[in-house]
């Protein structure tokens, strides 16, 4: 995600699923991950999920995301180099 090569839907979706099945206790870092997971669970981000929607729609909701997208980019990227971090010290 940090290179932008990795949609942040989808990263999150993956970091929050390993975190919630790694660690007991929550950590208010992570939360961020959840948050996107939650706030954008109606958006199609992969191919099988893009399949299912009506093409004339889709242009309209990647506009709607790319917008609400980065009001959480930056607390995205500070969480996952805090996980990084934090990973290197394990």
């Amino acid at each position: 995600m940090l290179a932008g090569e990795i949609n942040p839907v989808a990263g999150c979706r993956a970091i929050d699923n390993l975190l919630v099945n790694t660690y007991k206790a929550p950590n208010r870092k992570y939360a961020i991950f959840g948050q996107v997971c939650s706030a954008f669970g109606w958006y199609p981000y992969d191919e099988n999920d893009r399949a299912n929607w009506n093409p004339e729609v889709l242009p309209a909701k990647d506009r709607e995301y790319r917008e609400a997208i980065v009001e959480y980019e930056e607390e995205i990227g500070a969480a996952c180099e805090f996980l990084i971090r934090k990973m290197d010290k394990e």
